[in-house]
């Protein structure tokens, strides 16, 4: 028990950032400004890491995924050196790819992206 004599201080502290909620590209992400210890002080939080870089105090989106297309049309068909190959999106991204070559059989040719 405290003597009357005894005063209860407050440790001193001072503000890392002047304004709860708000934060700030920090490093490879952003981080907060808030109370998150015992004080009454604000601080920033520790860092929450963007994949894609920080801009204005938030994590940027994902880029869209670009590419190429490799043929014209879905279903275009086109003769290899031994067989054929079909026109399609086989893949994650949007773009139109080539299939795998179809091997035309013993005796056939392709013409026009057919076996015959």
């Amino acid at each position: 028990m405290k003597s009357a004599t005894e005063k209860t201080t407050t440790p001193v502290c001072s503000n890392e950032c002047s304004s709860s909620g708000t934060s700030q590209c920090y490093g490879a992400g952003y981080r907060v400004c808030g109370n998150f210890d015992a004080d009454s002080c604000l601080e920033w939080s520790s860092v929450t890491t963007c994949n894609y870089g920080c801009a204005n105090g938030n994590c940027n989106p994902q880029p869209p995924i670009t590419c190429t297309n490799e043929c014209s049309f879905t279903g275009q068909r086109q003769c290899t050196s031994a067989g054929y190959r079909i026109c399609g999106n086989f893949d994650a991204d949007s773009c139109l790819d080539w299939s795998l070559i179809t091997q035309c059989g013993l005796g056939a040719a392709c013409t026009s992206g057919y076996c015959v």
